[in-house]
């Protein structure tokens, strides 16, 4: 199953939100090719992925604010481009939400 540019951001995202240049050794720029990019490249994906351009995949996410000043910002998200299919992020909550109500751990 190909990985997503929103899946690659989210993990990539977890690993360094809260820590700074010094701590990871990547700049904002850095992790957001670590997380779009790079991925699809090494895969071999990247005619397919990993660049807006027409004729590839349309996941895009799009951010509150400028994840390039605060790679913070990357956890502010509006809304997700998801193969073609826009989903708020009214939507994504409510969609997470039910996925934990229907969690037998808790």
């Amino acid at each position: 199953m190909p990985v997503t540019e929103f899946q690659a951001l989210h993990i990539l995202q977890l690993r360094i939100v809260g820590h700074d240049r010094q701590g990871i050794g990547l700049t904002p720029y850095e992790a957001l090719r670590a997380s779009t990019t790079h991925p699809f490249e090494y895969l071999g994906e990247l005619d397919a992925s990993g660049t807006v351009q027409v004729g590839k995949r349309a996941d895009l996410v799009l951010l509150q604010d400028n994840p390039l000043t605060d790679i913070a910002n990357s956890r502010k998200i509006e809304g997700v481009m998801l193969g073609g299919r826009w989903l708020s992020k009214d939507q994504i909550q409510s969609g997470l939400a039910s996925l934990e109500l229907a969690s037998p751990i808790r």
